[in-house]
């Protein structure tokens, strides 16, 4: 009976020292692969979705990868750019054009950045190999349409950022350069969307 115990004993020790190692090395594992990729989430340096910024950027990895690899040079420089509006100009003298909502310039140096399957993702910038420059136009923090108030009363207008797909290059979460698309600020538009009235205030209202 001593024996039997002894026995039960040492297989439940064997067991959870089994279980213990094999935690660890699925935390291990989990933790090197987890060092490349951002936090998922906004951060303090980020405008729609973009991140000049971001804690435990693997600066000296990047580098390390970029020297050994002279292939990615093509990528270096501006990505995306704001150009003036390009046409034939009225002979009438209008006066000066403004958008609906009231936008802002970025230019930045992206991080970090959300691609087209809502994941955050390391953007490749070095100061000697790589530089990928972004510059955007977006809605204004609080941004509302001019001439607001004349809107109709059962329609809601709004101020809503524009956005395209672009090509950068960025680390996967095993740590490799490859090319990910992201979604970036391109404009900003005035929409509206028809508001349910009920019966009560549609008599109340003044027409």
């Amino acid at each position: 009976m001593k024996s039997l115990m002894l026995v039960l004993v040492l297989t439940a020790v064997v067991c959870v020292s089994h279980g213990q190692k094999s935690h660890s090395r699925r935390e291990t594992k989990l933790t090197k692969r987890n060092k490349f990729l951002p936090k998922q989430h906004l951060e303090e340096y980020c405008v729609e979705n973009v991140c000049n910024g971001t804690d435990n950027y693997p600066a000296k990895y990047i580098s390390k990868l970029l020297m050994k690899s002279k292939g990615y040079q093509g990528y270096n420089g501006t990505v995306i750019e704001l150009v003036e509006n390009i046409g034939i100009q009225s002979r009438i003298n209008y006066d000066v054009e403004k958008n609906m909502c009231t936008t802002r310039e970025t230019l930045m140096y992206p991080r970090k950045a959300m691609n087209l399957d809502m994941q955050w993702k390391f953007i490749v910038q070095d100061e000697q190999y790589m530089r990928q420059a972004v510059h955007f136009e977006a809605c204004s923090q609080k941004a509302k349409c001019f001439a607001d108030s004349f809107i109709p009363n059962d329609y809601k207008t709004y101020c809503k950022t524009k956005r395209i797909a672009i090509r950068l290059l960025a680390l996967t979460e095993n740590g490799q350069i490859n090319i990910d698309y992201f979604q970036m600020p391109a404009g900003c538009v005035c929409s509206y969307k028809t508001m349910k009235v009920t019966n009560k205030e549609y008599k109340n209202y003044n027409y």
